[in-house]
Order: structure tokens, then C-alpha cells, then sequence
């Protein structure tokens, strides 16, 4: 059974358009055979290029986006100094900190442009802002250090021992300021928007009682009657706070994803495991946790909120907004899951194993649209999903023994991992039909966390591998990667791995 995170706790199918499912599939096979491609050159999805980046012992790449011009924020973590191996050598990063948040301009060449850290704060969120410049968003444990040896250096003292943060950046890399909130319990920030406004907003977790924005006139306190709960938190652009929302739930719930529609409410996902009370909608689960998705006004009203899931552990991971104003959510689920319950349109999926990946199809009112699932006989989840330029979608996750995509299809994909778990990366069309499914890894865990689509229509993945892993296997650009780790750490499986960040073709 996979371990959902939350604030209480602290350690470790049919297209989605079901009548386009028997329609003709404009793209070639992207077979596979003994963990290879078969089709060479000709691959759809075929890897470009792929560095790998990180420190001494247990790095990843959480987050990714595209800028204006071209060129890409990474937000991740490592354990410093770092450095990222390019055709030329290695670059050092980070090599004034012992372990933390970093985020990083790239460009398409893989040259990273600047990098800023931040000691002991872990980034999972990230949003790109007008001017180019960002936020991240994540948690830092008792005291942590944002933009250590330049003249914004900031330092934060979480009022337990693990808080939420959210840090603004200017497009050349200078943090403009840093918020933070917490209590005597875990408080975390797991995603980031940018609003119409410029402002930001950011989702999480927190335990019993959290206090944002301390010390300002408008500081506001969330509390949960059942001991934790899920938080919306919203800021001006010059990072006062405006409001933030509690929602009163269980240890294992998060709102993990977050999208800002263009009037400035937002959707957030996540999974709750008990019943919970959005102001007027509640929800409960039928399993031991389902997924939600929300839709908060401007205000932080909840508008409407609508669960998907069923008898097993369910979770809603990610959240990507289509050309037609529609919404992806992706996560994964036990068993069986339900999606719109009780509408004409209700659908029934059942997991091949333990787990499966979903990708659901949602309008902005919360009317249920379709759904897709992939997976194997074990635990398979989906952590990122971003939109190409004709309306498709890109998923990428972990899978574990082996998974199929596209199931049914003409262009049903087995993937067979290589070790413990693997990652995946795969691409479907406007119809939700799989156009192609490809993966990368070795003989431990490996995933892909973060996506980003170029204006070429390439996919840029961002993740973590452990001791080695192959990208490409079969492709004439095959690429093997080998962590580069601390032999103090060699003996914990968990601290051994590195980042990785990889150009697929369309």
C-alpha cells in the first residue's frame, strides 16, 4: 500500500473521451522489447539529451517550467556542493550550503544560467512569475537559510520544527522576500500558482494549528478540529498576505496541486482520508483515502468540491489546464476509483495491481469528462502532467515491475522496469488516445517529478535516480547516468541518487 503524506506525519483503460476510442491513431508504435526501443531513430518520444546534477548523497529535481524566451526554471534539492555534469565538465552549484532548496535558470543547451540556495528548505512547488522571476514553495526544518552570502540573505526560524515557506525570486535569480507559516506541528507547502494579479498562491498541509503571516497587521491563524488539515494560502505581489484558508481533515491530507484559472480562483487537488467539510460540500471516502478536487474563488471561498476514488488509497498529484479551458488531474489509485459519481458520465476504474496511474478530465465547474488509467500488477503512480501546443497531454510518474499503456489501443506500450521502479514519461493526444510511452531507469527507484512542453513541442522531464540508471535504452543518443554520492551515505539505499534533467522529441 503506498504512503501518502501529510501533515501528521513525518518520515518516509478507455480514453478520456470514451466514443474517440476506436478512432484511428495518426502515430507509429513506440515498441518496446527486453527494455529497448525497437524503432531507433524513428522513436516517438525518443530521448535528445539528458544531465545529470546533484551532491554527495540524496538529490532530485521536484519542479520545472518554461519561460517567455525559451529557457527553463528547475526548482529541486541536494545535498551540497553540487555540480551538473555538462559536455564540458562539471559546474559547481550550491557549494555554500549544506543541504537544501535550490532553483536554477537553464537553457536549452542544459548551461545552467544562475542558481540560487537555500540551506535547509526542501522545494516542492514552483510558479514562474510575469517578470520571469519565480516562487517556490516547500518546507524548512527549524532554521533555514535563503540567498546565503549575497546581500538578501534572509533567515527563517520555523516556530516548530518543520514550516511551510514560500520565496519570491526576480528573473535574474535575487530573492525579493520570503513568507513562511507554521505552528508546533508540521506545515507544508507541496504547490505554487502565480495570479492574474501578481501575486501568488500556494497549497499544503499543517498540523492542528498554524499561524501565516506573524507579526503582520493581517497575520491569520488556521486551525483543525481533527487535528490537521489542508491550507490555501494567497499573497500580494509584494508578499503580504491577503487570506488563507483552512480545511479541517485528517494526518494524511494535502492539497497537493494547484491551478489559477484566469479569474483568479483555483483548483486544488489533493486526497483527504476522512470526511471532510469544504464550508458547505462535504466530502468523505470510501477507502482509507480518496482524491479531491476544488475550486476556491478569488475570496478563498470553496465554490464546489468533487472526490474521485474508492475502496482502496487514492491520490490526486497534479493538475494542468487544456487549450478548450478543461482540466487534467493525475494521481494514482487502489483497485477501484470512481469519477463522477452519480453523473451521466460516472466511470469505473479498475487498478491492474496495487496501484495505477489516473488521468481525469474535468470542466472549470466540476463536471466529470472522462478518465484514462495505466499501470501493472504493482505500485504505479502519476506525479506530473503538463499540456502540448495541440491540446495533448504529457504524464510522467513511477512504475514498478512492469506497466501498460495505452491499453486496447493500436499503440499499446508495455514498459518493463529494470530494477525496483522506474519512471515513465508518456504523451497522449487531444482525444486522450496514447500516442507514446517511454521510460528510464535502473535497479533501484527512480521518477519523474516534473514536466515542461518547449514551443518545438519537445517534453523537458526533471527527477531522481538512484545508483544508475539508462535513459534512451535502444535510441541512438542511450545515455547511462552514474550517481555520484558520498560513501559515508552508500549503506542507506534512500540517500543514494541523483538528479537528472532530459529533452524528449515529441
Amino acid at each position: 500500500m503506498p504512503t501518502l503524506r501529510g501533515c501528521g506525519w513525518i518520515g518516509g483503460g478507455a480514453a478520456w473521451w470514451l466514443a474517440a476510442a476506436c478512432a484511428t491513431v495518426p502515430f507509429p508504435n513506440s515498441g518496446w522489447q527486453d527494455g529497448r526501443r525497437t524503432c531507433g531513430a524513428d522513436c516517438p518520444g525518443r530521448l535528445e539529451r539528458v544531465v545529470r546534477f546533484g551532491g554527495p548523497a540524496a538529490d532530485a529535481g521536484r519542479a520545472l517550467a518554461l519561460l517567455s524566451g525559451g529557457d527553463l526554471l528547475l526548482a529541486g534539492y541536494v545535498f551540497g556542493p553540487a555540480s551538473w555534469s555538462l559536455p564540458g565538465g562539471e559546474r559547481a552549484f550550491c557549494d555554500d550550503i549544506e543541504r537544501g532548496a535550490f532553483l536554477a535558470r537553464v537553457d536549452d543547451g542544459g548551461e545552467v544560467e544562475w542558481a540560487a540556495c537555500a540551506n535547509h528548505a526542501d522545494p516542492y512547488g514552483l510558479a514562474v512569475m510575469p517578470d520571469d522571476g519565480a516562487v517556490i514553495a516547500g518546507e524548512f526544518e527549524n532554521t533555514a537559510v535563503f540567498a546565503p552570502g549575497t546581500p538578501e540573505e534572509t533567515a527563517v526560524a520555523a516556530a516548530g520544527r518543520y514550516d511551510m515557506f514560500v520565496a519570491r525570486y526576480d528573473g535574474d535569480g535575487r530573492l525579493r522576500w520570503v513568507r513562511t507559516g507554521g505552528g508546533e506541528g508540521r506545515t507544508h507547502a507541496a504547490a505554487a500558482v502565480p495570479l492574474p494579479d501578481g501575486g501568488v498562491a500556494a497549497s499544503g498541509c499543517f498540523a492542528r494549528h498554524a499561524v501565516f503571516g506573524a507579526g503582520e497587521a493581517n497575520e491569520l491563524t488556521v486551525d483543525s478540529d481533527t487535528g490537521d488539515g489542508i491550507f490555501v494560502v494567497r499573497y500580494r505581489e509584494d508578499g503580504s498576505l491577503v487570506w488563507v484558508r483552512g480545511l479541517p481533515a485528517t494526518r494524511t491530507d494535502e492539497g497537493s496541486a494547484l491551478l489559477a484559472l484566469p479569474d483568479g480562483s483555483l483548483l486544488v487537488a489533493g486526497h483527504f482520508g476522512r470526511p471532510v467539510l469544504f464550508d458547505a460540500v462535504g466530502l468523505s471516502p470510501d477507502g482509507a483515502a480518496d482524491a479531491f478536487l476544488a475550486r476556491l474563488d478569488f475570496s478563498g471561498t470553496v465554490v464546489w468540491a468533487v472526490r474521485m476514488g474508492g475502496e482502496g488509497t487514492d491520490a490526486a498529484t497534479a493538475l494542468a489546464q487544456l487549450p478548450d479551458g478543461t482540466v487534467l488531474v493525475a494521481g494514482h489509485f487502489e483497485r477501484t476509483a470512481t469519477f463522477g459519481r452519480g453523473e451521466d458520465t460516472e466511470q469505473r476504474l479498475r487498478s491492474a495491481g496495487d496501484a495505477d496511474v489516473f488521468l481525469a478530465r474535468y470542466d472549470v465547474d466540476g463536471r466529470f469528462l472522462g478518465a484514462t488509467r495505466a499501470g501493472g500488477a504493482g505500485f504505479d503512480a502519476g506525479f506530473a502532467v503538463a499540456v502540448d501546443g495541440d491540446g495533448g497531454a504529457i504524464l510522467a510518474g513511477t512504475f514498478e515491475s512492469s506497466a501498460v499503456f495505452g491499453r486496447d489501443e493500436p499503440t499499446e506500450t508495455t514498459l518493463v522496469a529494470a530494477g525496483d521502479k522506474d519512471l515513465f514519461l508518456a504523451r497522449y493526444d487531444r482525444e486522450g488516445r496514447l500516442a507514446w510511452a517511454t521510460m528510464a531507469g535502473g535497479p533501484t527507484y527512480d521518477a519523474g517529478r516534473g514536466l515542461a512542453v518547449t514551443s518545438r513541442g519537445d517534453v523537458v522531464l526533471t527527477g531522481g535516480y538512484g545508483t544508475s540508471a539508462v535513459f534512451g535504452a535502444g535510441e541512438p543518443s542511450e545515455t547511462s547516468l552514474e550517481s555520484i554520492n558520498d560513501p559515508r551515505y552508500s549503506e542507506e539505499p534512500s540517500m543514494v541518487s541523483d538528479a537528472f534533467l532530459a529533452w524528449f522529441s515529441r
